[in-house]
């Protein structure tokens, strides 16, 4: 918008390198500009993160039988776990009541 901030010079490169790939019909070009893309976030890291969501709770019916009590959240950890992937959803089953 016009409140906005134009990104730097980098970003901005960056961004049309991707946009040339997109574009790109040639796999071999493709491969080298992914390569240029790669090497410019490599070596222009311009930020990490430094906070990550705290634990957090879910809730499960009293009739869904098998569900672990503790569950690993993929949350603030290094690789992408993405939930409920953990808990092996395939064990789970419903209790007729």
């Amino acid at each position: 918008g016009k409140d906005g901030e134009e990104p730097p010079k980098v970003i901005r490169d960056q961004l049309a390198m991707y946009d040339q790939l997109k574009a790109e019909p040639d796999v071999d070009r493709q491969h080298q500009l992914m390569t240029q893309i790669l090497a410019s976030v490599r070596d222009e890291f311009h930020g990490i993160g430094i906070a990550a969501p705290t634990t957090s709770y879910g809730i499960v019916s009293t009739r869904t039988q098998n569900f672990p009590k503790d569950n690993v959240m993929s949350h603030g950890t290094v690789w992408v776990y993405m939930d409920p992937a953990p808990t092996n959803p395939c064990q789970y089953f419903i209790e007729e009541q």
